[in-house]
């Protein structure tokens, strides 16, 4: 979910819908882009979002060591040292991942609620009432079983993630990207996204200018959410980033007002092509390519780590 300040300026500059087709290429010759992919069935999702917080903190600490003012004052005094401390700087990366199940919340959003904790009850002892084998594969493991409720650091409302879902982090410094902005970064994601699912197979369609990819089922001609894009900002260091149903349960997401979208239900893609002839670490590659394309075609690495080989 968008934190709300992003989410008015996306609203008041792209109420036609229209897209930006330029690139934006990465400042710093040959920059590598590093997509971890996190090879675990299901990830703990604090793990992954504390890795997320240690990607954007190395950003943050390169700054302290190297503000703006110095480096401007860098460039102009003497090129070479300034080239060379600029490759001294944190390369982008890419976290993509499949939760175990669980509900996240803006911080903010939890402030309106009186008692957070017994709000968060009715998420935390959901049982959905038909099983998929995602699930079925899950309740071997008691910890897994029953979804966490995490407190999280954006703004927005509820969402969830689960076995069967891609998330994808990002993690960019749109400073080092020519002509990025936060509303072009957000298109970026955006229009990607569609044009996979529209790749797929599936109508896409607009909704109420909402952020994120709604589709027209050719099941019953409705429209459905299939994709949410939540970003987080500091210093125009971004976190967070996108999710996509591939073949997630979705009562999880059904069952409860997601996003603050009343009455507007989710579905998946398994659900509308009743096939997916991709593993999800396929589909990711897939994605991360297609907007690597749109920041340049940097170098992108690929790196399969298992959650337990992180140390934060």
């Amino acid at each position: 979910m968008l934190s709300e300040t992003i989410k008015l300026k996306w609203l008041q500059k792209n109420n036609s819908r229209l897209y930006s087709t330029n690139i934006f290429p990465c400042k710093i010759p040959n920059q590598d882009l590093i997509h971890y992919h996190i090879n675990n069935k299901y990830s703990n999702y604090k793990k992954i979002s504390n890795f997320q917080t240690l990607l954007s903190k190395q950003y943050l600490d390169w700054y302290k060591k190297y503000p703006i003012f110095k480096l401007n004052q860098l460039k102009e005094d003497n090129i070479e040292q300034y080239n060379a401390v600029m490759r001294t700087k944190p390369k982008p990366s890419v976290i993509s991942v499949e939760f175990n199940p669980v509900y996240t919340a803006g911080k903010k959003f939890m402030k309106t609620i009186k008692n957070p904790e017994d709000f968060s009850k009715a998420y935390r002892h959901f049982i959905p009432r038909s099983k998929t084998m995602l699930d079925e594969s899950l309740e071997n493991n008691v910890e897994c079983s029953l979804p966490d409720f995490e407190f999280i650091n954006r703004g927005g409302k509820i969402t969830y993630h689960g076995p069967g879902q891609l998330v994808i982090y990002l993690i960019l410094d749109l400073k080092d990207f020519s002509n990025l902005d936060i509303r072009k970064y957000i298109q970026i994601l955006e229009r990607n996204i569609k044009e996979y699912v529209q790749n797929e197979g599936l109508d896409v369609v607009n909704y109420k200018d909402e952020v994120g990819v709604f589709v027209k089922s050719k099941i019953n001609n409705s429209t459905y959410k299939l994709s949410s894009i939540g970003i987080n900002l500091q210093k125009l260091i971004t976190t967070h980033g996108i999710s996509i149903n591939i073949q997630n349960n979705l009562e999880y997401l059904n069952t409860f007002e997601m996003c603050g979208l009343e009455n507007l239900q989710q579905t998946s893609l398994l659900k509308e092509k009743k096939l997916v002839n991709d593993e999800i670490s396929l589909i990711a590659q897939k994605i991360v390519k297609k907007i690597n394309h749109d920041l340049g075609n940097m170098n992108i690495i690929n790196k399969n780590i298992n959650e337990n080989e992180i140390n934060i």
